[in-house]
């Protein structure tokens, strides 16, 4: 009697040792439009990546430096802009739709009780525009007035510079830091600039005010519509992530930017409205007193 209980313990400890996989069950299903909403009804190439995860003996090793995965792809041909599609069980799923000519669009549907089934997906093909060199540069900031990086004083960002200076000081600044009634953070291009909202798009049909973006998605600023004031903080509930608007600097040139706690943009310096991206010369921030020196982050770098 002692010994089968033994023998039954035994059993189940080596269960709980022995390696094993957490796998999904996985179906997708939905439709691909264009940047209008409009099905795409010629060939689309759908690509899915599976992640099985195999978790260790939790025993005999030290678990999470032992953790493997093994990846499938699997490609898919889609007409008519929809599909349907019943996956083998893994444990991540991560799917991209591509076509010639239109940049792509990559979605990660998440398990819920064991299962991936997402059956309201929407895919977003943008397409390319016209192909060129633009400046860009990331992390940009502009303090506030409370802000000890300001002195106490309003600022703004010099496009030309690519660092912030006190509006009332004698260097020209482009955007100016202000806050509103709300006390939300307010940007004002100097004339004749100015912003227009870029809204993102949704990635399921069942949360349609829920909307992603991206600078790809972003191949063209728009004629008119420019407004000098913005507040991103008004479409913060509205995207999941960065706040994108196309600008015009007062000099004329067109870019796209994004906030997202410090501010990134692009900016076409033969001033048309192209943003496609061809290739980009980095431009980082720059402290009045340090100059810029090339390194091999750098794209490329424009003819002296």
């Amino acid at each position: 009697m002692h010994k089968a209980i033994f023998v039954v313990i035994l059993l189940c400890i080596c269960n709980v040792c022995q390696a094993y996989q957490y796998l999904n069950e996985i179906e997708i299903a939905g439709k691909i439009l264009d940047q209008d909403g409009n099905l795409i009804t010629s060939e689309v190439t759908l690509t899915v990546e599976l992640e099985s995860v195999t978790y260790p003996d939790i025993v005999k090793s030290k678990f999470y430096d032992e953790i493997t995965s093994e990846t499938n792809t699997l490609e898919k041909k889609v007409f008519g802009g929809t599909f349907s599609w019943k996956l083998p069980d893994a444990t991540n799923c991560t799917i991209k739709a591509s076509k010639e000519g239109y940049h792509g669009d990559v979605i990660e549907p998440q398990d819920e009780e064991s299962k991936i089934i997402a059956k309201d997906l929407i895919f977003h093909l943008v397409k390319k525009g016209t192909p060129v060199k633009l400046e860009y540069t990331n992390g940009a900031q502009i303090p506030g007035i409370g802000n000890k990086q300001s002195s106490g004083k309003q600022c703004g960002w010099s496009f030309s510079k690519r660092w912030y200076f006190p509006v009332d000081e004698d260097v020209p600044v482009d955007i100016v830091l202000g806050t509103n009634y709300n006390k939300k953070r307010t940007y004002t291009m100097k004339e004749p600039g100015g912003f227009v909202y870029c809204p993102g798009l949704p990635a399921y049909g069942s949360r349609l005010n829920e909307l992603y973006n991206d600078f790809n998605w972003m191949p063209e600023a728009p004629e008119d519509g420019y407004v000098q004031t913005i507040c991103p903080a008004d479409n913060a509930d509205k995207e999941k992530g960065d706040i994108y608007y196309y600008f015009k600097t007062p000099e004329g040139k067109y870019g796209k930017i994004a906030f997202r706690g410090y501010i990134d943009y692009y900016i076409n310096p033969d001033g048309s409205r192209n943003l496609e991206v061809e290739k980009f010369w980095y431009r980082p921030p720059l402290n009045p007193n340090i100059e810029h020196m090339p390194d091999d982050n750098e794209a490329y770098l424009p003819d002296e």
